[in-house]
């Protein structure tokens, strides 16, 4: 079993208030960070199965991001982090990445560095 403890703890080190998350794949991959760190995790080229119910009301917020709205807010004014597989982080082609955090085959990447 992979934990996603280390990214969680780094990420609750790491990141401010306002800045945003980003998981790429299913949300099942990362989602023991949030007993770790604060921040609301957004999907990129992902889906979340055991959270179909709730996102299906109108006033939940979207959770889902395409690969194209993830590289906007890489390149934007806020502080963003991406937890990828290693192998697929290159296919995304974001520019200035500062690694936060490793383990086995993924990586917790952010936009800016600390």
């Amino acid at each position: 079993m992979i934990s996603s403890r280390r990214f969680g703890l780094a990420l609750a080190r790491s990141a401010g208030q306002d800045d945003r998350f980003f998981v790429l794949g299913d949300f099942e991959t990362a989602n023991s960070i949030a007993c770790y760190a604060r921040q609301r995790i957004e999907l990129v080229n992902g889906q979340a199965p055991t959270l179909a119910y709730g996102l299906s009301f109108p006033d939940t917020p979207r959770m889902a991001v395409t690969a194209s709205e993830l590289a906007t807010v890489w390149r934007g004014p806020k502080r963003a982090f991406l937890l990828a597989d290693k192998k697929r982080l290159s296919s995304l082609g974001l520019a200035s990445r500062s690694i936060v955090a490793e383990s086995e085959d993924r990586v917790l990447v952010s936009n800016r560095s600390s």
